[in-house]
This record gives structure tokens, C-alpha cells and sequence, in this order.
């Protein structure tokens, strides 16, 4: 793969300043592993393959990563003739050598998007059994199995999330989860984040906001307690920082 150029653009940009920490990095490790033209495979599992070769980041953190970068407009999404997934990187301007892209034009393929949602009763239901990947977002679905992850990291022996139970564990989260981004307008980077914050959580007095939000539904009900809580936490340790290290 020829090297790449990462241009001082990048420094002033809106779109680029709205990524957070983990999409920044996707979207640099993209660049290099983009074709000339600025394709490549639009599947999870070969991005996550491709740019995060020690396996350090989950699939479904790659795919919350690709959905943030797509919303913001830095990608497309785009499913071609053959049946595959690919992706085309917006405003690419890359030197070109090569004469043909390894990869599929997005010019009148079909756009990868979050799946339709069924009509409900205006509260989200959308009546009888919901689908792990039927009547719900991938994303919203992505981060219900993230969270899973997390219960079964602090809480390994959870039974909601036993083996007979755990895909119609998922599937209930995924519905409550996606509840949150569709109904309440919660950014999926913001509920990623508190779920990435919950195991780190130690309360002065003992309390751990991690024995609280063992579901979807918990996650979605206590968000604004969550992110008070985050944010407080991130304040505390940085007015720390400044006091010890010089730091204001």
C-alpha cells in the first residue's frame, strides 16, 4: 500500500474536531488502508482485520466507528453488484498511481443505512418478538453487545446472560438501546462512552454505577444520572491534574 499524506487541513477542520479520540483513529487507519481511489471494504470484520491487526477493538466497536464516521459525513457506505459491502472515503485527495480501483464505484450502488424500523404504538414498541438483527438498528444492537460484554466482565455470573438466555438478553437491550438513539435522540458515541465508563465507575461511598445498569432498558432510564456522573468524574480528575501536576 503506498504511503499516505495527512494533510495540516486536518488541524482546522469542523467535521474532523467533532470526531472523538476513537474516530479520529479510525478514520487515520482508514487512510491507510484505502485504496487510490479511496475504497476498501466496507465489512466490520475486514476493517477491524485490516486496521486494528492485534484485535485490541471489537467488531461491534468498529461498526459503532464506521456508523459515527458515515453520520459526519467523512465516508460512504455502499452495497455494490456482487453483494458485498465497500466503503468510498468523502473528499479524497490522495495521489492516485494506480489506473483502477480494487474496489467498486459508489456511483449507483445501493447505501448501506440503518435499518427501517418497524411501526410501534409511538412509544418504540414495535409488537411481538423483537429480532436481534430484524426490527432494531445494527448499531443499537452493537452497543447492547457491548454492554453485555461489560455485565459479564463485572458480573460473570449474571443469569440474564447465560448462554440459554443471552441472544434474547441481547435482542430485549438492543430494542431499549435503540429506543434511546431513535426516540430520546441519544448520540450512539455518548451511550458507547458511558458504557465504556460504567466498569471504571468507584463511588466515594462504595456505590458503583455498574451494579445499577445491567439492561438496555437501565441504560436508557438513567442516562442523564450516568453522564452527570461521567462528566463529574472527568471534572474531578481534571482539577486534580492541575493541582498536583501544574496543569490548569
Amino acid at each position: 500500500m503506498p504511503n499516505r499524506i495527512l494533510r495540516d487541513g486536518l488541524r482546522d477542520s469542523e467535521r474532523i474536531n467533532d470526531l472523538t479520540d476513537t474516530e479520529f483513529r479510525l478514520f487515520v487507519l482508514l487512510i491507510t488502508v484505502c485504496d487510490d481511489f479511496g475504497r476498501y471494504h466496507g465489512d466490520k470484520r475486514l476493517v477491524r482485520s485490516a486496521c486494528y491487526p492485534f484485535g485490541e477493538v471489537a467488531p461491534a466497536k468498529v461498526e459503532i466507528g464506521l456508523a459515527a464516521l458515515q453520520d459526519k459525513g467523512l465516508l460512504v457506505r455502499y452495497k455494490a453488484a456482487d453483494g458485498r459491502i465497500y466503503l468510498q472515503m468523502e473528499r479524497w485527495s490522495q495521489r492516485t498511481r494506480a489506473k483502477e480501483s480494487k474496489f467498486p464505484a459508489s456511483d449507483g450502488q445501493t447505501p448501506v443505512k440503518r435499518p427501517a424500523h418497524a411501526h410501534g404504538d409511538g412509544d418504540g414498541d414495535v409488537g411481538g418478538d423483537v429480532g436481534v438483527d430484524e426490527r432494531v438498528s445494527q448499531v443499537a444492537t452493537d452497543l447492547a453487545t457491548s454492554l453485555a460484554t461489560g455485565v459479564e466482565s463485572w458480573k460473570p455470573d449474571y443469569r440474564e446472560l447465560r448462554r440459554d438466555k443471552r441472544r434474547r438478553t441481547i435482542a430485549n437491550w438492543s430494542a431499549d438501546i435503540d429506543k434511546a438513539v431513535r426516540l430520546d435522540k441519544r448520540e450512539p458515541a455518548a451511550l458507547h462512552a458511558l458504557i465504556e465508563w460504567l466498569p471504571t465507575h468507584e463511588g466515594s461511598d462504595g456505590f458503583r454505577w455498574r451494579d445499577n445498569v445491567l439492561s438496555g432498558r437501565k441504560l436508557r432510564d438513567q442516562y442523564d444520572k450516568l453522564d452527570i456522573a461521567k462528566n463529574r468524574e472527568n471534572a474531578s480528575a481534571d482539577v486534580q491534574l492541575g493541582s498536583d501536576g501544574g496543569i490548569t
